[in-house]
């Protein structure tokens, strides 16, 4: 069954979906030496992977949607990393009384990689409220999903 719902609620499928697998991984591996049957844990990891597959070529191709800037919401997230480093990088920078750049001029740095961080998280938190056509599958539905 189609649906359109916020890529927010997808992305939050998505993570639903990862916890899943990483449950039934560790109660397989826990009752793998027993007794337990674990034929119907194998199913259930086998239906959460496929339907992880599925969810992430969803989000794949809404972020490569645009902005009204006409950048693509990867863009904004390859950026959002990258400043991310930069400001991990800068921040354990070693600054000493022959350094090049100054205490003042990383926190300027770091001050500007801030800001930038800030407008793209609100760029993004905007764009994930889009509505997207998201297939709800009876495997979702098995591993107890309602949407």
């Amino acid at each position: 069954m189609k649906k359109t719902i916020q890529l927010s609620t997808i992305i939050k499928i998505k993570a639903f979906l990862e916890k899943t697998i990483a449950n039934w991984k560790e109660y397989i591996a826990k009752y793998n030496d027993t007794e337990m049957k674990i034929s119907d844990a194998l199913q259930n990891l086998e239906i959460a992977e496929n339907e992880l597959i599925q969810v992430k070529e969803v989000i794949q191709e809404s972020n490569k949607l645009k902005h009204k800037d006409g950048k693509t919401n990867n863009y904004y997230i390859y950026r959002l990393s990258s400043l991310n480093s930069q400001k991990e990088f800068y921040s354990k920078l070693v600054i000493t009384g022959s350094s090049q750049l100054t205490k003042a001029k990383v926190d300027e740095i770091v001050s500007k990689i801030d800001k930038e961080v800030n407008e793209i998280r609100q760029k993004l938190i905007e764009f994930n409220k889009k509505e997207i056509n998201f297939e709800i599958t009876p495997g979702l539905k098995q591993l107890g999903l309602n949407v």
